[in-house]
């Protein structure tokens, strides 16, 4: 489950591994405040997990365990 400010319209996601390559992505639903995103293809280990939502970019560390 991620949180966010409320998603304006075209917000998206990416996971983004280590190295560089975007490995999942979505949009996510306008005016909701959080989401639920499946990791179960991803093996463990860390990610970056980029939001875009008005305009702004935000990067966050992400464990997948």
């Amino acid at each position: 489950m991620i949180e966010y400010p409320k998603a304006g319209k075209d917000a998206t996601y990416k996971i983004i591994g280590l190295d560089g390559r975007a490995l999942q992505g979505g949009i996510l639903q306008e005016n909701s405040i959080q989401q639920n995103i499946s990791l179960g293809n991803l093996p463990r280990g860390q990610y970056i997990l980029t939001i875009i939502n008005n305009g702004k970019q935000t990067n966050l560390k992400l464990l997948k365990q």
